[in-house]
């Protein structure tokens, strides 16, 4: 009984079901009195009279009523939704006469087969799917497509209407008007040009604790809906508005108002541009929606659309701006050219009609003198010129042009007479035509000033002119520029549209930095297919809902200056490469998910990522709330996002070969750095400068592990004492230990390239270093590629010729000095007596010319021993890297400095205390003159003998193994100058301040580097004003750019000064009260950021300011030490 009663036991199916005896069959009545007395017996369900009916012979039994899905019609392309909405004549074109042989009335029965082949299958398209059929108002019945009368009016508008709604546009320029919300719209349709309006409303997103009631007047202008808000801020109740953008301005005061309300947590993309969101929604490519397509056939006007009406397309079944079967353009180009003086009324303009094979050019000058070449004759040259470079013919403007050329006085009369030929070429029907213009001007103050320019589309080429000297010959000069540009426009715009197809972006929507815009673009479509709100905005700090304007943490100080930086002051007697480090940042992308497991907690787990949900949360409607200082957390959502952009990009580039999508790949950082990116976000840069520290010392600690040195390294290069006293050795070293680095995948992406080798090295600091320059083997760039050389030789004959090379090179270098490059920082702020600057330069590479000369003469027959270290990661080695490896050249080296060098210092010395005491008075009068306002402490003029000693014995006393000598001898030149060795005074200090502006990238080679900004020695004068420089491409830094990022380091030091915490000077615990003077262990409290150290830098930068010519960052920080007296004192010095 007990295991009968168990409820917990499973029963067996024949206990569930029992078998029933068959029902009779019951005969069917005709009369309804007798189907209603049949049903009185045994009550059956309604829907089963029928089938008692129907199957009067089978038994009626319980009817099963299943659901079964329909299968879906299959997709059609492009090219098949056209065909059926096109008539019969429009796909096949006309029909060929009946004739009266045998093959052309065969042929008149194929046309005609095809035919109604095609109506068969507009008519069961109707039926399948009524949604493709847009026009069944306007055509007959059986969704036949009739063609409509072509030659009236009715007809080619209706025909007219329906290729513009059905046909893919490819939209050449979005341009807004003067209306609130309406832009004008230039697209390809087809083979026409059209000009639609298009509407964009204001879209933006309010978060709500209370949910709204649906009564209200404006409940048409928003719908609830989920997103994932900026910095995973919690959803309450999200709402999106889509208002007009004239309603929108109307009442956007009313709206900020909103936001200091309580109900109300934050309104966000308030700040994204309608021009952003239109090409963000649109593309280069899109399409009317079929509903709406649907619903414009019956509309009288079909020139103005909605934002909502139009789709995006893929480019993968509708091209974009390709060029004919015969090499032609789809669009024909015209070309406006237009310079103009810095100062003055000199002007040229330019307009290049070449499907005209015209051209007209005006000379705007204060006089009418016409100083122009011969134009024919010019062009003509210059086009010869391109081709015998190798440019094909396709991508030249036409052989034949007519040149007509005009000087006016009066720019109006120019403007005139360049909107009189648009015209007329508009006359001319000349086809599809857009105008590419190359000015200075912005293209709506140059539209303003031509309106008949609005009549084409616009495509502004960003090609910088060089600035030329506009002398008396400025006409000349002019004219043959102008021709250059002219005939590389069809290169620049066929590069355009390339970057157009892969941006998805129109053609004359391309901004002059079209990398970061585009990265904005992607990034942004990645977040909305991914559910998020955009945090775009136009100022460095994020569009947050309001909260960033509340969040003054925004502008306090990153901490990006605590950069991992190695740097090992040493003397290094072998061979030293310098390495060049690429991809850092995008390498570390890409395997930020590695980057945890090194540190030996997982990705999952880790504390950067935001904890999930449980279901009682989530059925509830909470979420997890973390704290705002927690920025990577917050930011792991986006920053997954980020590396799948990233990812498709490494994708095009690995599939594809996709060029654009390397170089979107090379100038990643600049966008993830750049505050004029849209999606600028400096949580999501701290994120990734963090986990690139980690993957930098990783990076070092893997050189360490196989035996190298590290002299130098920071995030862009790595200098490595290879150990080798050979060029080849070394660089077979440096390949064996890169290989290595590479094989592992946390390493995989990151580029490292041969930059410099030295063979002898003296090393305190990237600024003051010299030593003896190695020279690479040809055509080595970046590590691992192979020297060209010969194919299908044998591995002895290649041996044997490297010898032979090897043996002619050690010749040639036997009977040349060896090349002494000085690098001393310290030598600027040398005082200039007695010669010495000069003196302290002729004594180090006198000393280093002699210590390598000796080290050549007896280290190349010796080969030292290698060494094998495992699991060994300690920077130091067992004997010194110096000559102190060297028994015997380290004799040498102390013999020298004891006996000849000593005697020469002290000489020197002397010579320079008496001059400088001769001299004192007169230096004092001409010290503002003869040294600048440098951003260095000022050196002492009366003791120049103590600063040249200093300098020289701390440039000795690098190498280890004299250090003893060096300490001697300075013993005793301080005695030549009343000095005590022990004395504060005698104490070597770097006398140049130094201030390291972090990871500035250079716009013409993407070269990322860390420049210091009173010790750099890539320092030049242009226009009698000093300027950096790229060491790689040097070019020079734009000062303006240079001198808004030092007035942004103001700004934020001074902000995280005042915002700072207080800590105990006893246990060093933040304080946590506010109101207590003590800390709970009785200490006293003091500012984390010292009052000095504010100073130091305010000081800093007011004499690089002085220096450089930055005004504005010079009037900055004047007024901050105007306000602060005790910084008044160190202005002057």
């Amino acid at each position: 009984m007990l295991e009968k009663n168990d409820t917990l036991k499973q029963k067996r199916i024949n206990e569930m079901f029992t078998i029933i005896k068959k029902k009779v069959q019951q005969p069917q009545h005709d009369s309804e009195g007798d189907m209603f007395a049949s049903q009185q017996g045994a009550m059956c369900d309604i829907e089963d009279l029928r089938r008692q009916s129907e199957n009067a012979g089978t038994e009626a039994g319980p009817v099963i009523h299943t659901t079964k899905r329909k299968r879906g019609a299959p997709e059609r392309t492009e090219s098949q939704s056209s065909m059926l909405t096109q008539s019969w004549r429009e796909v096949l074109g006309p029909p060929p006469s009946l004739g009266t042989t045998k093959e052309e009335r065969l042929a008149w029965i194929d046309y005609q087969k095809k035919k109604w082949a095609l109506q068969a299958q507009q008519r069961s398209g109707k039926h399948v799917d009524k949604k493709r059929s847009r026009h069944s108002t306007e055509v007959g019945g059986g969704g036949v497509v009739r063609n409509p009368s072509t030659g009236t009016l009715g007809g080619f508008i209706r025909r007219a209407q329906r290729t513009l709604l059905d046909t893919p546009w490819q939209v050449i320029q979005v341009c807004e008007l003067s209306h609130p919300g309406l832009f004008r719209l230039w697209a390809l349709v087809g083979q026409e040009l059209h000009q639609v309006k298009l509407v964009v409303p204001r879209i933006f997103y309010v978060n709500q604790r209370l949910p709204r009631n649906d009564t209200t007047e404006d409940a048409p202008l928003w719908r609830k809906c989920s997103r994932i808000l900026p910095r995973s801020r919690p959803v309450f109740n999200l709402y999106e508005y889509s208002v007009p953008e004239e309603l929108y301005k109307q009442h956007s005061q009313e709206l900020m108002a909103d936001l200091s309300t309580p109900d109300i947590e934050g309104i966000y993309e308030t700040q994204v541009s309608l021009e952003f969101r239109a090409l963000l929604r649109l593309g280069c490519v899109c399409a009317v929606e079929r509903s709406a397509a649907r619903r414009l056939t019956t509309a009288s006007n079909t020139d103005t659309f909605m934002l909502d009406q139009l789709q995006f397309r893929s480019l993968a079944h509708s091209p974009y701006l390709h060029r004919q079967a015969d090499g032609t353009h789809t669009v024909k180009h015209v070309y406006l050219y237009h310079n103009r003086a810095p100062a003055g009324h000199r002007a040229m303009f330019g307009l290049f009609l070449a499907p005209s094979k015209r051209a007209l050019i005006f000379v705007l000058d204060t006089v009418r003198t016409n100083q122009m070449p011969n134009m024919v004759s010019l062009y003509n040259a210059e086009r010869t010129n391109k081709i015998s470079r190798g440019k094909s013919e396709d991508l030249l403007p036409p052989v034949e042009l007519t040149f007509e050329i005009r000087v006016e006085t009066d720019p109006r009369q120019v403007h005139r007479l360049i909107q009189r030929a648009l015209q007329d070429y508009k006359d001319e029907k000349k086809g599809p035509t857009l105008l590419a213009v190359q000015s200075p001007i912005d293209v709506p103050t140059l539209t303003s000033m031509m309106p008949v320019l609005g009549e084409f589309p616009l495509v502004p080429i960003h090609v910088q002119d060089s600035e030329a000297i506009w002398d008396l010959n400025w006409q000349r000069t002019w004219a043959r520029n102008m021709l250059r540009h002219f005939l590389n426009s069809e290169t620049v715009l066929d590069l355009m549209t390339e970057q157009s197809r892969y941006f998805h972006l129109p053609l004359g929507n391309l901004p002059p930095d079209a990398t970061l815009f585009a990265t904005d673009l992607f990034y942004a479509r990645h977040l909305v297919k991914h559910n998020f709100l955009l945090w775009c905005s136009p100022t460095e700090r994020p569009d947050l809902g309001g909260r960033e304007a509340d969040d003054n943490r925004l502008l306090t100080e990153f901490e990006e200056s605590s950069s991992v930086i190695t740097n090992n002051p040493d003397c290094y007697s072998t061979f030293c490469v310098e390495l060049d480090i690429d991809g850092l940042a995008v390498n570390t992308l890409l395997q930020s998910h590695h980057v945890n497991d090194i540190e030996g907690t997982s990705s999952c787990v880790a504390f950067d990522t935001i904890p999930q949900a449980s279901l009682e949360e989530i059925v509830g409607g909470q979420s997890a709330v973390l704290p705002t200082y927690d920025e990577t957390a917050l930011v792991s959502g986006a920053f997954k996002v980020l590396r799948a952009m990233v990812n498709a990009w490494l994708r095009d580039v690995t599939l594809y070969k996709n060029v654009i999508a390397d170089f979107q790949i090379l100038h990643f950082y600049r966008w993830l750095r750049s505050p004029n990116a849209l999606l600028y976000d400096p949580a999501l840069r701290r994120s990734l400068h963090n986990l690139m520290k980690k993957l930098f010392i990783q990076l070092v600690a893997e050189f360490k592990r196989l035996g190298s040195v590290i002299v130098y390294a920071n995030f862009n290069k790595i200098i490595i004492c290879t150990k080798k006293k050979t060029i080849e050795d070394a660089i077979g070293y440096v390949e064996f230990v890169v290989q290595s680095i590479r094989n592992k995948e946390l390493f995989h992406s990151i580029e490292i390239s041969y930059q410099q080798c030295w063979e002898y090295l003296v090393w305190l600091d990237p600024s003051n270093h010299a030593g003896v320059k190695g020279k690479l083997p040809e055509g080595l760039t970046e590590v691992g590629e192979k020297v060209a050389s010969p194919e299908n030789n044998d591995d002895a004959v290649n041996e044997m010729s490297e010898e032979e090379v090897l043996n002619a090179d050690s010749d040639e270098d036997n009977d040349d000095s060896p090349t002494i490059v000085m690098n001393w920082n310290l030598v600027e702020y040398l005082p200039n007596v007695g010669g010495c600057r000069d003196n302290f330069k002729a004594v180090i590479a006198g000393y280093i010319s002699a210590v390598y000369l000796h080290l050549r003469e007896t280290g190349i027959q010796v080969t030292p021993a290698r060494v094998r270290r495992v699991g060994s990661q300690s920077q130091t080695s067992e004997r010194p890297l110096g000559i102190g490896a060297h028994a015997s050249t380290a004799e040498f080296a102390k013999e020298l400095i004891k006996g000849e060098m000593a005697q020469k210092l002290y000489r020197i010395t002397q010579n320079i205390q008496e001059k400088a005491q001769k001299q004192a008075r007169f230096l004092t009068q001409d010290k503002g003159d003869e040294f600048p306002l440098m951003p260095n402490t000022s050196p002492d003029h009366q003791n120049a003998a103590l600063e040249f000693v200093k300098a020289v014995c701390k440039v000795l006393s690098l190498d280890s193994s004299v250090n003893d000598e060096v300490m001697h001898i300075r013993r005793n030149m301080l005695r030549l100058i009343n000095i005590g060795e022990f004395n504060e005074l005698a104490e070597w200090r770097d006398p140049c301040i130094s201030f390291v502006l972090p990871e500035v990238i250079c716009k013409a080679c993407n070269h990322c580097r860390d420049i210091d900004l009173c010790k750099d020695n890539h320092r030049v004068i242009e226009n009698d004003c000093p300027v950096w420089q790229c060491p790689l491409c040097h070019t020079s830094y734009d000062n303006s750019e240079i001198e808004y990022l030092l007035l942004d380091t103001v700004q934020r030091k001074a902000m995280a000064y005042t915002l700072q915490d207080l800590q105990c000077k006893k246990c060093l615990q933040i304080k946590l009260e506010n109101m207590s003077e003590y800390c709970s262990c009785a200490g006293e409290f003091q500012c984390l950021v010292s009052r000095s150290d504010l100073e130091i830098h305010l000081r800093t930068f007011y004499k690089i300011a002085q220096y450089f010519k930055m005004p504005l960052l010079l009037e900055i920080v004047e007024w901050a030490i105007d306000l602060n007296p005790s910084f008044a004192t160190g202005k002057e010095t």
